[in-house]
């Protein structure tokens, strides 16, 4: 008894399967050593014909017998007798369940008493129909499938129908459907049944996806089987008794059929193997060799976020703007990017801006391509990457939580920054970071500017102000922990101290994007701005269920997991910033890449440029490393957080200098207007347009496609003056003074009350040495006194101390 329970409560090995949102099949798993793929089904969906063969052909008397045949236990010992000790034949069906589940196929008399023995407690402890429905699920059906539903799917491609609770009716439960005719074909039925009937007894030699002489001898044994149970006088719903007339009709059909190997697949690979990943650490306990095990073996049913029509695309858009000739908008060029740029590889996500789902996941431009520049097995959206100037408005958005604002004005000037070095060191020593070109604009630039054209001296002048402590628990709490996971290779690279910070391992050029953040990460940082400074995780996973419909884990959309990482008033801020169109033109020129002004042409006619106010808005920033080895676009609307890398796997440069808006750019241009709703046609007739429109409602893509204004914020306009020297006619130098009226968003109740200096003014009026110049830090030059082109201070505490910005 103690061996009938452990045999009768065994967990089978079940094949795993990956869907999209839509029901769509991504990738089935399953463990080769456990014999091959195995999806269980209940015997209600079992038909009565494929019982019928099944019990006919194996064990005439199933439904009487007490689990064993006294004549087959009788051939049994006659064969034990003859051939020396051997003991074949003679199993019942409840014989091979035991036989199946015990995994003993020794031919002894011993384990045949035993199996009979086994088998008459079987039979005692559970119904008939029970021990049936056992056979179905464990016997061998094809030399890579375990149990009658994965051959009737690789033999006739017939696949579960579930509901999006995951209530399935399974694919034996459709033998009799004719896809052609799409009615109900009894013959058809009789046909498979019999072929699979014969299955178990030779798994491998009756395997008719093997070859011609394979389906040969199946067909002789579907033969036996018809004829068995025509001498079991059993009678086909719809078609009446098995006669020899029937018999031949069946085999004819059969003859006729074509029989493909199962091939795995995988749809979506690299968003696959994500889920693949997290879903072995959970199960391992964060063990993911003993979590995989279980992964492939556990028949977990797991609905995720993607959207296969999505992804299609996405993967297009990919191919197309990589690989064939284009139009590069800002050298007025047309190349094909990957030959141009040596630009071999790329990756793409799609996020939810409100919930966090992963609605679209490319890895690379090829998975299968094992190429070092491309190495496609590697997914590069979850790969760790210096993100440049994207990582900018991070630290801008943390210094509007200090005090500043978009209208700051952050003089781009050289400036020479201790970066964690002592007092006293020399200027050469300092850090001085350049522009892009290795060049300074050498002007007064606002927040806005700065951000809108990637200067880079103001950047560092912001996380300066706002502390580089204080930008990293941003990042965190934005989702951005691969931080972290770069300081700590520092540390094993021995170029930081063990016991130091992150902050004091990246220092000042945090802000510039030098410390590696995957694209996965830094895209679910964007969807806190698009979601007005509320981070949701990123989320690929909707349900699981087991093979038997219990739903194990859902996602509730509708009440994601958020935590508020700034007000909405900061992240509109920023939002407004990166929205700015006009504000591009200084290094972008009237390349529109970055915005829908081609779609949406009201955009440019905006009065102020402060004020997203578009049809469609969306809100963008791009990223080059100075090495050219990263290129980076990403952006967001209200519903949608769309982020792009380029460059190459194995971290060769590129070449040829592309910039966000020739490398990335393209790709992000056509995903998030797609996503945006414009129709799929009008955005690049180079691109293939899936076989189902986006459906925006389905994807929960329901916001408006305009960024609301939060209350709490105002409009402060304030004038600065600036001296510059030039050179008059006579080539005499003399001052030139220019007074700005800068016009931009603050905090409600925090407009400047005191006209700005910009001309000389070092620490006599206004800086009292806090950072605090009598407005909450806004003096309409944020304390920036132009002296002696040089910055006196760092503090990564938060605290703007004394003489922090010294510029000519």
């Amino acid at each position: 008894m103690p061996r009938l329970q452990e045999i009768a409560n065994l967990r089978i090995s079940q094949t795993t399967r990956i869907y999209d949102r839509n029901g769509v099949l991504l990738t089935e798993a399953y463990d080769p050593n456990e014999g091959g793929r195995r999806i269980p089904v209940a015997y209600k969906d079992v038909p009565k014909v494929m019982q019928d063969a099944m019990t006919s052909a194996e064990d005439p008397s199933f439904w009487t017998n007490s689990g064993v045949d006294p004549q087959g236990i009788t051939r049994a010992a006659t064969s034990y007798i003859s051939h020396q000790g051997v003991a074949g034949g003679g199993s019942t069906l409840t014989q091979q369940v035991i036989k199946n589940m015990t995994g003993d196929d020794q031919q002894t008399l011993d384990r045949k008493v035993t199996e009979a023995a086994l088998s008459i407690g079987l039979t005692q402890q559970y119904p008939k129909w029970k021990v049936l429905e056992m056979y179905f699920n464990v016997a061998g059906f094809a030399s890579q499938d375990m149990g009658v539903e994965a051959a009737v799917e690789e033999f006739f491609g017939l696949q579960p129908i579930c509901d999006i609770k995951f209530n399935c009716k399974p694919g034996i439960s459709q033998l009799n459907y004719n896809a052609k005719t799409k009615k109900q074909d009894p013959l058809l039925g009789l046909a498979r049944a019999s072929l699979l009937a014969g299955m178990p007894q030779n798994p491998n030699s009756y395997d008719p996806t093997l070859g011609e002489s394979h389906k040969k001898l199946a067909l002789a044994r579907q033969d036996y089987v018809l004829n068995q149970m025509m001498r079991s006088n059993v009678s086909v719903e719809g078609l009446g008794p098995v006669t020899p007339k029937v018999i031949q009709d069946a085999e004819a059909l059969t003859a006729k059929m074509t029989f493909k190997r199962y091939q795995a697949f995988k749809k979506a690979p690299h968003f696959t193997d994500w889920i693949i990943n997290q879903v072995a650490l959970i199960l391992g306990n964060g063990n993911y060799t003993t979590g995989l095990g279980l992964f492939k073996t556990g028949g977990f049913n797991i609905r995720t976020s993607i959207d296969s029509n999505l992804e299609t695309y996405v993967e297009n858009a990919v191919k197309r703007h990589l690989t064939q000739y284009e139009l590069q908008a800002f050298y007025g060029i047309t190349v094909i990017p990957k030959s141009y740029y040596n630009l071999n590889d790329a990756a793409v996500v799609v996020m939810n801006a409100k919930t966090g789902e992963v609605l679209a996941m490319d890895g690379s431009l090829d998975y299968y391509d094992n190429a070092a520049v491309t190495s496609g097995q590697i997914n590069m959206a979850t790969t760790r990457r210096q993100p440049g100037s994207t990582f900018k408005p991070i630290v801008y958005a943390t210094a509007f939580e200090m005090g500043l604002n978009p209208g700051t004005v952050l003089p781009d000037f050289q400036t020479f920054f201790p970066n964690g070095g002592g007092a006293g060191m020399s200027s050469e020593a300092a850090y001085h970071p350049t522009d892009y070109g290795n060049t300074y604009n050498n002007q007064n630039s606002t927040i806005r500017m700065a951000t809108a054209n990637s200067f880079n001296v103001p950047a560092i002048k912001a996380i300066s102000f706002a502390g580089v402590d204080n930008v990293v628990n941003t990042a965190r709490r934005m989702g951005i922990t691969d931080l972290d996971a770069s300081a700590k290779d520092l540390k094993a690279n021995g170029q930081c101290k063990q016991d130091s910070s992150v902050a004091d391992c990246v220092h000042l050029t945090l802000a510039l994007g030098s410390v590696e953040v995957s694209p996965l990460q830094m895209v679910s940082a964007y969807q806190t701005f698009a979601d007005q400074g509320k981070h949701v995780p990123p989320q690929g996973i909707l349900d699981i269920w087991d093979n038997y419909g219990h739903n194990l884990y859902h996602f509730d959309a509708a009440h994601p997991q958020e935590s508020q990482v700034f007000t909405p008033q900061v992240s509109y801020m920023m939002t407004s910033v990166l929205t700015d169109q006009k504000a591009r033109s200084f290094e972008f020129q009237n390349v529109h890449t970055l915005s829908f002004w081609d779609w949406d042409g009201t955009c440019s006619t905006l009065p102020w440029s402060g004020l997203p106010r578009c049809i469609h808005d969306v809100a963008a920033k791009t990223g080059t490393t100075d090495d050219f080895k990263d290129n980076w676009t990403i952006g967001y609307t209200p519903n949608v957080v769309v982020g792009v890398w380029t460059g190459n796997a194995n971290n060769v440069a590129m070449v040829n200098k592309p910039t966000g808006i020739t490398g990335a750019g393209p790709i992000w241009q056509s995903v998030i207007s797609y996503m945006t709703g414009r129709p799929c046609a009008q955005i690049d007739p180079n691109i293939a347009c899936p076989s189902k429109p986006l459906d925006r409602k389905a994807l929960n893509l329901t916001q408006p496609d305009t960024f609301a204004q939060p209350s709490g914020l105002e409009k402060a306009c304030s004038n600065f003056t600036s001296t510059t020297q030039v050179k008059d006619k006579h080539g005499k130098t003399k001052d030139k003074t220019t007074t700005t009226t800068n016009c931009d968003w603050v905090l409600q109740g925090q407009a400047p009350v005191q006209t700005g200096n910009n001309n000389g003014d070092n620490n006599n009026n206004g800086d009292n040495n806090n950072g605090d110049n009598n407005n909450n830090g806004d003096n309409n030059n944020n304390g920036d006194n132009n002296n002696n082109n040089n910055d006196n201070g760092n503090n990564n505490n938060g605290n703007h101390n004394g003489n922090n910005d010294n510029n000519n």
